[in-house]
């Protein structure tokens, strides 16, 4: 019921943090605690369930098991009009507009938060689709 995974979730779930980039471009955080694992009590989590979800592996992950991650870059930037900004460096690289399409859809499928923000521009940079999303506060 309780493992070495559900002790260390909640030594450190106090610790949570959102990382984000205030209006004047400086980075900053916002407490966000993590949620206690007492909802994982009796289920288990498979070692590739875990490293399917550690950023730094993303890439040897996919190369391993032949699938992607279950990790996206993200990042957050506030702006001073109140409304938010988010980044998402997608591996996938979209060919046109019908797949760029695609590929917000499948993100979205894959990380239901992002139904509530609004597609603003995409490009590609450094290998990746680079997929810029705001929200209204």
């Amino acid at each position: 019921a309780n493992g070495t995974f559900h002790e260390f979730n909640d030594s450190i779930a106090g610790l949570g943090r959102i990382f984000y980039y205030d209006g004047l471009s400086m980075p900053n955080w916002h407490e966000k605690p993590f949620d206690q694992a007492d909802g994982l009590s009796n289920k288990e989590i498979g070692i590739r369930d875990i490293l399917a979800r550690m950023p730094g592996l993303s890439r040897e992950f996919s190369r391993t098991f032949g699938e992607p991650g279950k990790t996206m870059p993200i990042s957050l930037e506030f702006q001073l009009t109140g409304s938010c900004k988010l980044r998402i460096d997608s591996p996938t690289l979209f060919t046109d507009q019908g797949h760029l399409i695609a590929v917000i859809q499948r993100l979205r499928t894959e990380y239901p938060f992002l139904e509530k923000w609004r597609f603003t521009e995409a490009l590609q940079a450094w290998g990746n689709s680079i997929i810029f999303l705001t929200i209204l506060n």
